[in-house]
């Protein structure tokens, strides 16, 4: 057949795509620092970068460097917990490992 799909009244024949189930895995929360900081220091943060190294210059952007590190860090631990879940088929045919640059 030319398109193999589902469509609203047949479920082998249509243009849309054929139902697959989708898992999503959710991890623990961040803590988010500085819990200090004011409504208007929120919305007035400005991270700036060094564009080469990609180090921070100022206080705004260590915090979103720390916050950044965490979240990887985070990432990577749900990714070594999940990899070999038996639900999770599509990671127990893994080739390679999850690699963040």
């Amino acid at each position: 057949p030319l398109f193999r799909g589902r469509s609203m009244f047949f479920d082998n024949f249509g243009l849309m795509p054929a139902r697959k189930p989708i898992f999503v895995v959710v991890g623990a929360p961040l803590d988010i620092p500085p819990n200090n900081m004011t409504e208007e220091q929120r919305t007035n943060l400005k991270p700036k970068f060094d564009k080469i190294t990609k180090e921070p210059l100022n206080e705004d952007a260590k915090i979103v460097d720390e916050l950044h590190k965490k979240y990887i860090a985070a990432l990577q631990q749900l990714y070594s917990q999940m990899k070999d879940a038996k639900w999770n088929l599509s990671g127990q045919k893994r080739e390679k490992s999850m690699k963040i640059k």
